[in-house]
């Protein structure tokens, strides 16, 4: 409904408005509006801001906010006094820069009172009214007659914004004055020209940290209708007793199980009611999970689309700011994830004043009744993301960035450290000084709420953190002094993560880094009381300053209106004085400390003249205004500042910086007057870094690998460009060259950028690709221990049989080689020779087979008598038996698989015969010659017996030649004898009864007997 009334609101004023309503007008220039003052012009409208006191009314000068201004609408509307000049002799002009982000849904009318200061009471002079509708930026110009003030010091303005033209009343106004520049008024004498800074030192003020429970007290906080919503939200890490309860610390081992989650599920988690303090369960739906993070959402109150931005906002820019630059989180569940619980947190928000945009919870990392056990923070959903159904995210980015420190915080200090949770005020300073780093901006709504604290005014701690007070002063003071710190130290934001590491979790570890950076003699009382000087006179440099960033110079002076005042360790009043007494009951810690607030030159110096600055430059170098402090930053961060010498010349030294950084210049004099600034941009004459590349080989055309982002990379051999191209936006660049190169080249590649810087060359030998040829190789045996052939030249032979190696050898310069195996091979083994040559590259396989050259084993031979047709035996399986008599071939047969064999001869064999027997296997090889006799198996004939009488003393006869003759009675042998060579015998015998039968036999050599003869004795 809003912009419907909003886009209502513009038609009526298109129609009717214009036409009566007297605004200001443009003056051709479409970036500004402007008008000329008439005495007694416009008419003051009614606003809730006191404006009849002159002394409300704060003075501006060039280039000082003078106020940011809410609308109805949220809106901020910012004025910044540009200049107040001379115009011409009758006129003065004001410029008045008004900026915004909002186009046409805000209060768009803008009216400027202006009104002159008679003994203490305010004359109005008239008006100036201007339409900002359509517009976010521009210059407001405002033509002042010379005669409307003269003989005036000041001129006084209230601004106001409202939305109609019949209005009678401002949303909201501001009250400035500035320096009549045509005024001849000697100034008044200094009444009260000094500043005092009383200070209370001691670091006591909040020595142990507090364990009572947080609370939003709306009815002690500063109200003002000026204030953004959020400056009143307060990021809460609640206060746990972790040295009560240091031995329930979650480890991963004690999560016996864990679950694997996944979109979609729901689950019960214990959550904090503010109102109440109490614990409560509510479930939530898993909407997202991420590499880092898991956002649960309670009640639908946001969408899957908002949850997902939560997620990847987090798990893209956040998880890696934060961890990198303060500390890692714990993980006590084991499963890698942060868990984001968001839900309407029950802080009794009720449309207006302070609420939670979240907290964190170090309960949750320790095994107690309403522990969730598991890293998790928890995130408010309604005021923090917007009051209606569209959310609007960005607020709670910020939020996120902020719990995370306290998490990661915990974690270092509790956990990595085994110590104690650091001290609320350095802590929470931390986690919006990762808030700044997230947005990148200055925190102005911490500032704006500095600015109208009533208990910053009097007095409030920084070191104190008071649950029961005026919380948001804490959260004023410990932004604004954390950012202190970085700005005196000098060390960008990396400040942060060494307070954070150091073991010291108070105030201490400031101390440590003051006295590193700062100064080693300062203490740290002596430093609070430099803050809050700082806070007062906003000097451009020295310990009263935030070292010239401007973003600071919003903040206002807290003037003390009482006679005396209790201060709590690290609080402060600020007093106008013009004594310098300090008061002998004062406390201990208390110091007082005076500034003088004379008239200064106001100003400001000219331009410097900087000279050219490259990226191999230490320092810059020009002219400026004589003893000037000249600056130079880089966006908000001061690189470094010198004096002009009384010749104007300056030489600041910087950090080097990187090619197009652009660097602002300017001059404070010493009236602390700040000129306009000079941008250079730093030149590039930084070659790029020496290109990689990868692997080339004879094989390849093209080059690749890395270098500067778009820069030119050229490949050479010697003088010849071989190719070039031009690397991508990620440095990865392909170089296509025009022919091939052999294996050995020295390739030159370097990269050239855009500003003709050329790199170092990088040297890349083209690699050898090309296997060698196939060697050769002779024929190898089973009674060969060498392989030899040829093979590439000094190429490495080698040997193999299946996987196993038998051997190397390098080849000669003619290519020989000789690879002597461990041991001889088989017949019939596959050896596989192959050759690599010194590049790696690997030949095809030349394959052979060892060759049978072993003859099988001497056969074994039964024996074969002079009545055997076979000879048998064993010999090599499956071996060809050959079986001779001289050379004359009697028979052969084939052995079988075991080896036996049975050979027919051709006919039987005469005993005596000398047989010879071989196996031939089927390589050829034949054995040695098994040689045996035909044995006799042949009995002796029946010898021939002569008569045999009683008379006879022998027995004689024929018989075969060389046998034994033996003679019988009965079973008995009687008598032997042997036969002549011709047969003969005659053998001995006793005397014989008649009628005795004599068996005469013989047995020949090989044994065998013959049968017998019977002869019977005769008597005669």
């Amino acid at each position: 409904m809003g912009y419907v009334r909003k886009a209502l609101t513009i038609m009526l004023t298109l129609v009717l408005i214009f036409p009566t309503f007297a605004l200001a007008e443009t003056n051709g220039n479409s970036d500004e509006l402007s008008g000329n003052l008439v005495m007694g012009s416009g008419s003051k409208k009614e606003g809730k801001e006191q404006y009849l006191n002159p002394t409300d009314y704060p003075l501006k000068k060039d280039g000082e906010l003078i106020s940011r201004l809410i609308d109805k609408y949220k809106v901020t509307q910012s004025f910044t006094l540009e200049s107040m000049r001379a115009d011409d002799d009758e006129t003065m002009r004001m410029r008045i820069l008004y900026e915004t982000d909002e186009t046409y849904f805000k209060d768009g009318l803008v009216t400027l009172e202006f009104f002159t200061e008679d003994r203490g009471s305010m004359e109005y002079i008239g008006s100036l009214d201007y339409d900002t509708y359509g517009t976010k930026n521009r210059l407001i110009t405002s033509y002042i007659p010379k005669s409307l003030y003269s003989n005036k010091q000041y001129v006084y303005v209230r601004i106001g914004l409202y939305e109609y033209t019949w209005d009678t009343h401002y949303t909201t106004t501001a009250l400035f004055k500035v320096q009549n520049p045509f005024s001849t008024q000697t100034p008044e004498p200094p009444t009260e020209e000094k500043y005092v800074l009383v200070s209370n030192e001691s670091v006591n003020g909040n020595a142990a940290q507090p364990t009572g429970t947080f609370s939003i007290n709306n009815d002690q906080y500063t109200f003002n209708k000026k204030l953004d919503l959020n400056a009143y939200k307060l990021d809460v890490n609640i206060p746990f007793d972790v040295e009560k309860n240091k031995e329930k610390k979650l480890k991963k081992m004690d999560i016996s199980s864990k679950s694997l989650v996944k979109v979609g599920d729901s689950k019960a988690f214990w959550v904090t009611s503010f109102e109440t303090n109490a614990d409560y369960q509510i479930t939530a739906k898993l909407l997202y999970t991420g590499t880092k993070t898991n956002v649960w959402v309670h009640n639908n109150e946001i969408t899957s689309t908002d949850a997902d931005k939560i997620g990847k906002e987090f798990d893209q820019k956040i998880y890696s700011l934060v961890t990198s630059n303060f500390a890692n989180e714990s993980d006590v569940d084991g499963d890698g994830k942060i868990n984001i619980l968001c839900f309407d947190i029950q802080d009794g928000f009720n449309g207006y004043g302070g609420f939670i945009g979240g907290y964190f919870h170090g309960r949750d990392l320790f095994d107690m009744p309403n522990s969730n056990r598991m890293e998790i923070f928890y995130l408010d959903t309604y005021p923090s993301m917007g009051f209606g159904a569209s959310k609007d995210l960005s607020s709670a980015y910020s939020t996120l960035a902020h719990e995370f420190q306290h998490m990661v915080n915990f974690n270092q200090n509790v956990f990595v450290e085994n110590g104690t949770p650091m001290d609320s005020w350095l802590n929470e300073g931390l986690s919006m000084a990762a808030e700044q780093m997230y947005t990148g901006k200055i925190l102005t709504d911490r500032i704006d709420y500095y600015n109208y604290a009533t208990a910053i005014t009097n007095g409030h701690s920084l070191i104190y953190w008071d649950n029961s007070g005026d919380t948001l002063s804490n959260y004023s003071l410990s932004y604004l002094f954390t950012q202190y710190v970085r700005t005196q130290a000098m060390q960008g934001n990396k400040i942060f993560k060494e307070i954070l590491i150091d073991k010291k979790n108070d105030y201490q570890a400031v101390a440590n880094v003051v006295k590193k950076y700062v100064d080693p003699t300062k203490s740290f009382g002596k430093f609070m009381t430099d803050f809050r000087g700082a806070l007062l006179l906003k000097e451009t440099s020295g310990k009263y300053s935030f070292n010239g960033e401007t973003g600071f110079n919003s903040i206002q002076p807290k003037l003390f209106t009482g006679s005396s005042a209790n201060l709590r360790g690290g609080g402060a009043v600020v007093k106008k004085t013009n004594k310098s007494d300090v008061p002998t009951t004062k406390g201990n810690d208390v110091t007082y400390t005076f500034f003088d607030l004379g008239e200064k030159d106001t100003t400001p110096p000219a331009k410097p003249v900087v000279n050219p600055v490259s990226d191999m430059d230490a320092k810059v170098t020009g002219t400026a205004e004589a003893s000037a402090t000249v600056y130079v930053k880089a966006g908000s961060t001061t690189l470094g500042s010198a004096n002009a010498g009384t010749n104007g010349q300056f030489s600041v030294s910087i950090a080097k910086q990187k090619a197009g950084t652009n660097l602002t210049v300017y001059a404070v004099d010493k009236a602390g007057n700040q000129g306009a600034s000079v941008t250079i941009t730093v030149m590039d004459k930084t070659p790029p870094a020496t290109p990689t590349a990868n692997q080339v080989s004879d094989k390849d055309k093209i080059v690749s690998g890395s270098a500067e982002a778009e820069s030119t990379v050229t490949v050479k051999a010697g003088t010849k460009v071989l190719g070039t191209a031009v690397a991508n936006n990620t440095g990865k660049y392909t170089v296509t060259m025009s022919v091939l190169q052999k294996a050995g080249t020295v390739l030159s590649i370097t990269a050239t950028d855009k500003a003709g810087n050329v790199s170092a060359e990088r040297k890349v030998t083209v690699v050898d690709k090309t296997p060698p040829a196939m060697p050769t190789a002779n024929q190898v045996s089973d009674k060969d221990k060498t392989v030899t052939g040829s093979a590439e030249v000094e190429s490495t032979v080698k040997v193999k049989a299946g996987l196993k190696v038998l051997g190397t050898a390098v080849a000669d310069k003619t290519g020989k080689y000789s690879v002597t195996m461990s041991a001889l091979q088989k017949a019939g083994t596959v050896l596989s020779i192959t050759a690599n040559d010194k590049a790696g590259n690997e030949s095809a396989v030349r394959e052979i087979t060892i060759v049978d050259k072993t003859p099988p084993a001497l056969p074994t031979a039964n024996q074969v008598s002079d009545k055997d047709k076979t000879v048998t035996g064993k010999a090599e399986a499956e071996s060809k038996v050959t079986v001779k008599v001289g050379t004359k071939v009697l028979g052969t047969s084939n052995a079988d698989k075991t080896g036996k064999y049975t050979v027919t001869l051709g006919s039987i064999q005469k005993a005596g015969t000398v047989l010879n027997i071989t196996a031939t296997d089927k390589a050829g090889n034949v054995s040695a010659v098994r040689k045996i006799t035909v044995v006799d198996k042949t009995p002796p004939a029946a010898p021939k017996v002569n008569k045999v009488t009683i008379k006879s003393t022998s027995v004689t006869g024929n018989a075969e030649a060389n046998s034994t003759v033996y003679v019988k009675v009965g079973t008995k042998v009687i008598a032997s004898g042997k036969a002549a060579t011709n047969g003969s015998f005659s053998i001995k015998i006793s005397k014989q009864k008649a009628g005795t039968v004599l068996q005469v036999y013989a047995k020949d050599k090989a044994g065998n007997t013959g049968k017998a003869t019977k002869v019977t004795v005769k008597t005669k």
